[in-house]
């Protein structure tokens, strides 16, 4: 059987080659693992014109940091629940950055290996007894280079090594240096362990990136209590990147303390908003009418007289809202104007309702239950030829209201 080996390593090139793809592909949309949430909070409603509200964040989970964005309203953009000061509608941004699980590897961050992994500005003596300023060393027992310092564990084990320092009397001095690679568009935390060994002149440390100042730490003057502090970057482009400490008080007489537990770790960030809403007052008009002698009701008020009313209410929101009542009262008048006498010469005569109430909407009945109304009764004059009780009823009605009179 003949074998094509030209075609065998072809198509084991062009399976490289997906995988390749595929890896690559994967590597660039490689987003890291984190376990950690944020919420800004339920929004807020208030009323016109603004005022001031709290705000109620919360982060859970292995957060870093957490904060407001961008917000002057805003008292304190650090706390979770700052009051803010509003006069339109506006959206707050909580934002907080999480430890992932992808770690970068810091050499010898935990001093096992001894002197190495690490370039400084100050002298090493691993010599006990001519500890002095500007010096530094690897150790389990600060005690053992001088007398006066505190004896402290490690931070590891409590019986480990730790960087100890007497802090240079030339400000600035770096104490410890590493050159790390780093990813492009990417927030870490460098993280590291600090405790005070000898009480006077507590050291101040600052730490740099590529020689710029990303935070700094005033540490305390109780010995032998190791606290952890973070600091959060983030990249502009891929590299080497060379992270530093240095003290920067040069204090002579004290400034001694100790490092330990190194760790560079990948962040996630996370951002959840809320929107505090302003709601406007609510202007309603109501036009109304009502027959003389009548009232007219509105939130629990009773009103008999024509004329504007201003009448402040409350909206479903809580906030203010004015409803306006225009109110029209219908004062129906029904008058019969004096009659002439029915006479031999005058065997009919005209009864007129002249001086009622006269417009659209109005109508007119006459009545008599002994005379005799002779033409339509429900015009305003009519022509009677029996002397009698005569009624006129006035009546109005607009669709809205009837009155009679």
């Amino acid at each position: 059987m003949e074998i094509n080996k030209s075609y065998d390593l072809r198509k084991m090139i062009l399976i490289l080659t997906v995988l390749l793809h595929s890896f690559l592909s994967s590597s660039q949309n490689y987003l890291p693992s984190c376990n950690c949430s944020v919420n800004a909070g339920k929004d807020i409603e208030i009323c016109e014109p603004g005022g001031t509200v709290q705000l109620n964040g919360a982060v859970t989970g292995d957060f870093v940091s957490y904060h407001w964005l961008g917000a002057p309203e805003l008292s304190d953009t650090s706390k979770l629940n700052p009051t803010a000061t509003v006069v339109q509608n506006t959206t707050f941004t909580l934002a907080t950055k999480c430890r992932s699980t992808t770690f970068l590897p810091i050499i010898n961050a935990n001093f096992s290996s001894g002197n190495v992994g690490f370039s400084t500005g100050y002298i090493y003596d691993a010599v006990p007894g001519t500890f002095g300023p500007g010096k530094i060393t690897v150790t389990n027992s600060p005690v053992s280079f001088n007398s006066v310092f505190s004896n402290c564990g490690d931070h590891t084990t409590g019986s480990g090594n730790m960087l100890l320092i007497d802090g240079s009397t030339v400000p600035g001095t770096d104490v410890w240096c590493q050159s790390i690679n780093l990813s492009a568009n990417t927030s870490y935390a460098f993280e590291f362990w600090f405790t005070t060994v000898f009480p006077p002149s507590p050291p101040q440390l600052q730490v740099t990136l590529n020689g710029s100042p990303i935070g700094t730490i005033s540490l305390s003057a109780t010995t032998c209590i190791w606290q952890k502090v973070s600091y959060c970057f983030t990249t502009t482009s891929s590299g080497p990147y060379s992270l530093c400490i240095n003290e920067f008080s040069g204090v002579a007489f004290g400034n001694d303390f100790a490092l330990d537990d190194f760790s560079l770790v990948e962040l996630c960030t996370y951002e959840d908003k809320v929107n505090v809403i302003i709601e406007p007052k609510k202007t309603t008009n109501v036009d109304a009418e009502i027959c003389q002698g009548q009232s007219y009701t509105l939130a629990n008020q009773s009103f008999v007289n024509e004329g504007s009313y201003d009448i402040p209410l409350k909206t479903w929101k809580g906030c203010d809202s004015i409803v306006t009542l225009n109110l029209k009262v219908i004062d129906v008048i029904a008058s019969i104007e004096p009659p002439s006498m029915l006479g031999c010469s005058s065997s009919s005569i005209t009864l007129s309702g002249y001086s009622s109430s006269f417009g659209p909407g109005y109508s007119y009945l006459w009545k008599s239950k002994d005379g005799k109304i002779l033409s339509d009764p429900t015009l305003w004059d009519v022509m009677i030829n029996k002397p009698g009780t005569y009624e006129l009823i006035v009546s109005y009605k607009d669709g809205l209201i009837t009155c009679s009179k």
